[in-house]
């Protein structure tokens, strides 16, 4: 998001988006102010206002969908950064010699951990259990297809429900590390498996957290769902009139 000048600049995710103006076309269709917030931005908001960071003082909100994005809220404030940006957890680099990122790099968080990776992985592997929860068709073979064979004793989608939640540990680790939050709330489609995740996800963390008091911050699956975007809009705006985003 380029909350300046009310553009999306991102031709890998939203091609057909890619610097439409958009705050200048909503202004124009509802003659009202306008401002443009990232998607994760406002999602962090609410959960921090109204869900599951309510309370914290400090918060790491992360995102695990199509994508994976996070944002970051401190003492109450949304960061922002250069050009008002906030942050782009996804891109962060997990593996040197993974798999090649639209953004230029191999082994990015999202292209180990985020549901397209997934898939991808569980198509190179797929198992009798979860074709038959697809239909037999391996190309519709889904995340939310690895959770489900998992919960049913499949060991192929186990053993990669473990492989994610390895990569989702790592990926966490480094962000806590360096950030220290009170709270990591956790969202998107990929967490609906956070039960399967969360035993490796904290074995990984553990023998990572020797330099932080990993067993000290909460990690918390996300409250408000579909609704934490709504929510979080309305609190952006209360923070800008209050010139506090």
């Amino acid at each position: 998001m380029d909350t300046p000048t009310g553009r999306v600049h991102n031709p890998y995710t939203l091609p057909t988006w890619d610097d439409v103006p958009m705050v200048e076309s909503v202004v124009q269709y509802f003659s009202l102010p306008t401002l443009l917030i990232g998607d994760c931005d406002v999602a962090a908001l609410g959960e921090y206002w109204a869900g599951a960071g309510r309370g914290y003082s400090s918060m790491l909100y992360l995102t695990f969908g199509t994508g994976i994005g996070g944002a970051i809220v401190s003492g109450g404030r949304l960061h922002r950064g250069v050009g008002q940006m906030a942050s782009e957890p996804g891109h962060m680099v997990i593996d040197l010699h993974g798999p090649e990122c639209y953004c230029g790099a191999h082994g990015c968080f999202e292209q180990l951990a985020a549901a397209p990776a997934i898939a991808r992985f569980a198509r190179e592997r797929a198992s009798p259990a979860m074709l038959a929860l697809a239909g037999g068709e391996i190309e519709r073979i889904t995340a939310e297809t690895v959770g489900r064979a998992a919960e049913q004793g499949d060991l192929v989608a186990g053993a990669l429900i473990e492989q994610t939640a390895f990569y989702i540990g790592v990926g966490l680790a480094n962000l806590m590390n360096i950030l220290a939050p009170e709270v990591v709330v956790l969202g998107g489609g990929v967490m609906g498996s956070w039960p399967l995740f969360e035993p490796h996800v904290w074995k990984t963390l553990m023998a990572r957290g020797r330099m932080m008091p990993f067993e000290r911050i909460k990690i918390e699956p996300a409250q408000l769902r579909l609704n934490a975007g709504v929510t979080g809009a309305a609190r952006a705006i209360f923070d800008h009139l209050e010139g506090r985003l």
